[in-house]
């Protein structure tokens, strides 16, 4: 072969030896267009630009990102709830047990009331069936772990059937599914739930109306209960308001008191 010739069939002749000639490079798939690159087109890229970088510095820098999404007031509130620790109940509260009452994969519970007396009675919804308390002593008055309807989300009022002295009412449930249940009472009580710490829930009690609260902890609010541990389903009186309940997913705490009179909270909480 010509040594001038080296080439190849689909290329120009080149001399052997020599390195070939730069390719050309592909043409680009996607071409822009005047709409892409007038002014509009240039504007809305670099707001993109600039929204992605932010927000990218928002994900990298906690601190920086909590001063967007946080007030000073937030803030205050938030350092407030954090600084006090879990205090007993004021009078005329006290714990139905020394202990919460352990319920494991606990979805929700209800109030209810005793047809004989009219005490107070708390149903609790687990994983493994109903039961029903006596809200005043914490003696389990009944239990079924096979019942109908068995969770309340079957149920467009997130009721289930009750059981025991009450099997011929239906309870309505607040938990995991929804719903509620009072957070005051007719004579001034508050109960309110805080996540200064997300997703860790704190219960506070008040006689003060709830947030804020400018008077001192442990005189006209308490932080009672520290939802560190477990997942809250639940926190609020009973209807009668004798009768306050925080229930996790793991356990139920119970309060009790007197039945309500008309005095205040203050009036309730000086010395007599």
């Amino acid at each position: 072969m010509d040594r001038e010739r080296a080439g190849t069939a689909t290329g120009p002749p080149r001399l052997a030896g020599t390195l070939p000639p730069p390719r050309t490079p592909p043409t680009p798939r996607f071409t822009p267009s005047p709409r892409d690159t007038d002014s509009r087109g240039q504007d809305a890229i670099e707001r993109i630009w600039h929204d992605s970088r932010h927000r990218l510095e928002a994900v990298n820098s906690p601190v920086k990102a909590r001063e967007h999404v946080i007030s000073d007031y937030q803030q205050r509130l938030r350092e407030q709830f954090l600084s006090v620790p879990v205090i007993p109940l004021p009078v005329p509260w006290r714990p139905v047990l020394d202990r919460r009452t352990p319920i494991g994969g606990l979805l929700g519970i209800g109030f209810a009331t005793a047809p004989d007396d009219g005490r107070d009675l708390v149903m609790v919804v687990s994983v493994d069936g109903h039961g029903l308390f006596d809200a005043a002593t914490g003696e389990k008055i009944a239990r079924d772990r096979d019942p109908d309807g068995s969770t309340p989300d079957a149920e467009p009022d997130l009721s289930c059937p009750g059981l025991g002295p009450i099997a011929a009412t239906r309870v309505h449930i607040a938990g995991l599914f929804g719903g509620g249940l009072h957070t005051t009472t007719q004579d001034g009580w508050t109960l309110e739930v805080v996540s200064p710490e997300w997703p860790h829930d704190r219960v506070l009690l008040s006689a003060d109306g709830g947030i804020p609260h400018n008077g001192p902890h442990g005189e006209s609010w308490w932080h009672i209960f520290d939802a560190n541990y477990s997942e809250l389903r639940a926190a609020g009186f009973s209807p009668s308001g004798r009768t306050l309940a925080v229930a996790t997913s793991s356990d139920l705490t119970l309060w009790t008191r007197p039945a309500p009179n008309t005095a205040s909270p203050e009036e309730q909480l000086s010395p007599s």
